[in-house]
């Protein structure tokens, strides 16, 4: 997870992700909680100041995934920054193939 102050500039991981969304979200409490598959260790917790922020996700080996999904060399890139808006959830970049699972 990637906390910025202001949105990402430049180019180059969105040219280099295979799939990449973007999305308002709202965060009232300040409190954001990132959660995994994996139950084994402790939930990251990251304080922010309340208000409404942009998430980016840029998605990497989409096509090293398993047919169910659950094994491969996927990786993602979160990055999150403050908007003072709510926004709505749109595709920067589209994966060529079908998306896992869908």
């Amino acid at each position: 997870m990637d906390v910025r102050r202001t949105p990402p500039v430049g180019g180059t991981e969105l040219q280099r992700a295979g799939h990449v969304t973007q999305a308002g979200l709202a965060l009232p409490s300040g409190r954001l909680l990132i959660s995994v598959q994996d139950t084994r260790g402790t939930i990251p917790r990251i304080p922010l100041a309340p208000g409404n922020y942009a998430v980016r996700i840029c998605s990497h080996g989409l096509d090293t995934l398993s047919g169910d999904g659950l094994e491969g060399e996927d990786r993602y890139h979160v990055v999150l920054w403050p908007t003072g808006v709510e926004l709505s959830a749109r595709v920067l970049k589209r994966c060529p193939g079908p998306l896992p699972g869908g």
